[in-house]
Order: C-alpha cells, then sequence, then structure tokens
C-alpha cells in the first residue's frame, strides 16, 4: 500500500495531536511528520497528507476543514 502524500508545516499550532484529533473527527485524516525528522523538526506543526485517493473537490473541502481548525 502506498500513494503520494504532501508534507506541510503549518506554523500557530502549539498541540499538533489535538489539531489531529479535530482533523479526524472531522473526516479529514493527516499524520504528524515528526516521527521522519534525524533533528529537530521545523517551528509550527508538519503533516503528512496522502491524496491519492482523494477528488478535487475531496482535497479542497479538506483544505477548508484544515483551514477552520487552524483559525485561517
Amino acid at each position: 500500500e502506498s500513494g503520494m502524500h504532501v508534507l506541510v508545516n503549518i506554523h500557530g499550532i502549539s498541540d499538533a495531536d489535538e489539531f489531529m484529533q479535530s482533523a479526524r473527527a472531522k473526516g479529514v485524516g493527516i499524520y504528524s511528520a515528526r516521527p521522519y525528522y534525524l533533528g529537530e523538526p521545523p517551528p509550527g506543526a508538519s503533516f503528512l497528507m496522502g491524496y491519492s485517493s482523494v477528488s478535487e473537490d475531496g482535497i479542497r473541502r479538506g483544505i477548508a476543514i484544515l483551514a477552520g481548525i487552524a483559525g485561517r
């Protein structure tokens, strides 16, 4: 099982786990990228987001949901 992913860093997220839980509660699955860094990750919160099995409209809806959670 594999797919296509994008790495996204969102500044201003203080609790990545809470952000992921909020996203999942709204139907958007994202995963912390923290385990993939050998050193200190960049400021903010980094996430892996898969999109190979999501339609363009689904991607737009997911981005809007994440923006709402992030308060942007």
